[in-house]
C-alpha cells in the first residue's frame, strides 16, 4: 500500500477551521496538526496513511464520500483508511492523532498553561486496573489469559454485542488477533455473528487486510457470502491481497 499513498497535500485545502473550538482536547490536536506540516517530508507512508486517516475523522466525522475507483490507487489507499474509522467518535480520533505526533517526533508537546486541563483527563489517563477491564479491553490488548478467564466467568459475553454494536469477535477482526479469534472460537462464538451494520467478522478482517484473520475464520467456517446491510459481502470491502483469497474459498 505505500507505494501508492502521496503526502496528503490536499488537506491544506479542505476549508476546515480546526481554530474555531477552543476546548483544550481541540487546542491541543491543532497544535499537533500544525506540527504535522512539518514532519511530512520525513515520515513513511503508512504513517502519514494512518493520520490522515486519524485527521479526517477528527474533523469531519465517518466517511461519507463516494469510494474511488480502484484505477485510483492513492484515492483508493486513502478513502480505505478513513473508512475504517466510522464507528470512532471525533474526540477519541483526535486523542491518537495527538499519539501519533508524539511517536514519531517524542520533542513534540501540545502542552502550555491553556492545555493542562486537557492532559489530565484524555490521552495520558491511567491504564484501567485488571480487576476493572471488560473484554474487549482484553481482546484490544490481545491478553489471551485474561479474555479466557473473563469468558469463564461470564460465557454469555461471548454472543453480545456492545454499546457500539460490535461483538467481542467483530474487535478481535478488526484489531488482528489471531489468538484471540481462536479463543472466541473455542468458547463457542458464531463466527457469522452480524454486527449494526450487518458486517461479520469477515467484513472486518478483509477490509483491514489481515490475511492470517482471513485465513483463520475461512478455515474455521466463517460464510463469505454474507451481505451487510449495504449488500457488501467481505470480499466487496478486502483489499487486493484479500480479495484473491475469498474469490478461491
Amino acid at each position: 500500500m505505500a507505494e501508492f499513498v502521496d503526502d496528503f497535500s490536499d488537506l491544506q485545502e479542505l476549508g476546515i477551521d480546526i481554530h474555531e473550538k477552543q476546548d483544550p482536547l481541540t487546542v491541543a490536536f491543532s497544535k499537533a496538526a500544525d506540527h504535522m506540516q512539518k514532519l511530512v517530508s520525513k515520515l513513511d507512508s503508512d504513517t502519514l496513511l494512518s493520520q490522515y486517516a486519524l485527521y479526517k475523522q477528527a474533523t469531519e466525522g465517518p466517511c461519507t464520500i463516494p469510494q474511488p475507483s480502484w484505477f485510483d490507487r492513492k484515492g483508493r489507499a486513502k478513502w480505505d483508511a478513513w473508512h475504517k474509522l466510522y464507528r470512532m467518535p471525533k474526540n477519541e480520533a483526535k486523542k491518537l492523532y495527538i499519539e501519533g505526533i508524539k511517536r514519531v517526533d517524542p520533542h513534540f508537546s501540545h502542552e502550555d498553561s491553556g492545555d493542562k486541563g486537557w492532559v489530565k483527563v484524555s490521552a495520558h489517563e491511567r491504564p484501567k486496573t485488571p480487576e476493572v477491564q471488560n473484554a474487549i479491553d482484553h481482546v484490544k490488548r490481545c491478553n489471551v489469559d485474561a479474555l479466557t478467564e473473563h469468558l469463564e466467568r461470564n460465557p454469555h459475553e461471548v454472543h453480545q454485542l456492545d454499546e457500539e454494536g460490535l461483538g467481542l469477535v467483530h474487535w478481535a477482526a478488526d484489531s488482528g488477533h489471531k489468538p484471540v479469534l481462536e479463543i472466541l472460537v473455542r468458547k463457542g462464538v458464531n463466527l457469522d455473528l452480524k454486527d449494526c451494520d450487518g458486517q461479520t467478522a469477515l467484513h472486518y478482517a478483509a477490509s483491514c487486510g489481515h490475511m492470517e484473520c482471513v485465513q483463520f475464520l475461512l478455515e474455521a467456517g466463517s460464510t463469505v457470502d454474507v451481505e451487510d446491510n449495504e449488500g457488501n459481502l467481505p470480499i466487496h470491502v478486502a483489499d487486493d491481497a484479500v480479495r484473491g483469497l475469498l474469490k478461491k474459498s
